[in-house]
């Protein structure tokens, strides 16, 4: 089966958002890609730039799940995800001198289903 990379990407791609307590939120976007674990286990993975975690102070985030309708329509289903622990610190990867992050995440079946294979991504 022929896959294309840009469609794919649609279909993998968040929302995610924070309120900031006055009236602002930070917003930005990721996707998702899958990978298997060390322990053997597929694993979903949220990608995104790190500044757009960084900007986030609080320990949960919301991320947006856009889900199509019958009617054609979208409704959009946010969900809360854990990017600190109790005491701050970040519980995503982020590279040391470029604007990438990522932190597995318990995406809804569908939107595992619809992460794009980690080794459709370039090497180093």
């Amino acid at each position: 089966m022929v896959m294309d990379l840009s469609v794919d990407l649609i279909h993998a791609t968040v929302q995610l958002e924070q309120p900031l307590g006055d009236g602002t939120r930070t917003v930005g976007t990721g996707f998702l890609i899958s990978e298997t674990g060390a322990d053997g286990q597929p694993r979903t993975i949220l990608v995104t730039a790190n500044h757009v975690l960084d900007k986030m102070p609080g320990q949960m985030a919301r991320i947006g799940y856009r889900t199509s309708n019958a009617d054609g329509s979208w409704s959009y289903a946010p969900q809360q995800l854990r990017i600190r622990d109790a005491g701050g610190r970040e519980l995503w990867t982020h590279h040391p001198s470029r604007d990438v992050a990522a932190i597995s995440i318990s995406a809804p079946a569908e939107f595992a289903k619809a992460a794009i294979p980690v080794d459709y991504l370039a090497a180093d």
